[in-house]
């Protein structure tokens, strides 16, 4: 079964509660995803992303939240948020080559709930969860964890992970559904 959900493709700080949206995260002053700068301009074609990205800057006692251009748009404390919950989405994109190529896209979904609002941020950057995981626990935020991610050890390898083994994981979940994702590939 293939679902479809609205991502943000403009207008960050006013869509980011209502519908997904890409943000990038950086927590203990590293960035995920890392991007590799891109050269060319047919490198920088082939990366296209469709996809406003904004910032969530997560520090000791601040989280910060910026649109795609750069602009802080919401901040508060770590002590405001009442919940979490932390998944993969898997999809299909169109890869490069000749005639149809579909590549798989794994991608963190981190909802934040606050005290006034919820927040389904994305990032295509799946080293980032234990990274999450480990901050929630500091401010023990109650995290709806539906794939079992706490559960793996520290040394698993995040950058190993197919489409694959989250079909299997996420069997029963909200996760369940493979989405839709139309023309967008991961940042990297």
């Amino acid at each position: 079964m293939v679902a479809a959900a609205p991502v943000t493709v403009t207008d960050i700080a006013g869509n980011i509660d209502r519908q997904l949206t890409f943000m990038d995260i950086e927590i203990e002053q590293k960035r995920y995803p890392h991007l590799k700068p891109k050269h060319g301009w047919l490198e920088k074609a082939m990366s296209y992303n469709p996809y406003a990205v904004g910032l969530l800057t997560i520090t000791s006692g601040r989280i910060t939240l910026a649109d795609e251009h750069g602009h802080t748009f919401r901040s508060l404390g770590p002590t405001m948020i009442t919940a979490a919950q932390l998944g993969i989405y898997r999809s299909t994109t169109h890869g490069f080559g000749n005639g149809i190529r579909l590549e798989d896209r794994l991608t963190v979904n981190l909802n934040l709930t606050t005290t006034s609002d919820t927040y389904q941020l994305l990032n295509d950057d799946l080293t980032v969860i234990p990274v999450l995981l480990t901050w929630l626990a500091s401010f023990d935020v109650s995290v709806t964890d539906p794939l079992h991610l706490k559960r793996l050890p520290a040394d698993f390898d995040w950058q190993q992970v197919t489409a694959a083994e989250i079909a299997k994981w996420s069997v029963s979940t909200p996760y369940a559904a493979q989405m839709t994702t139309l023309g967008a590939r991961n940042r990297h």
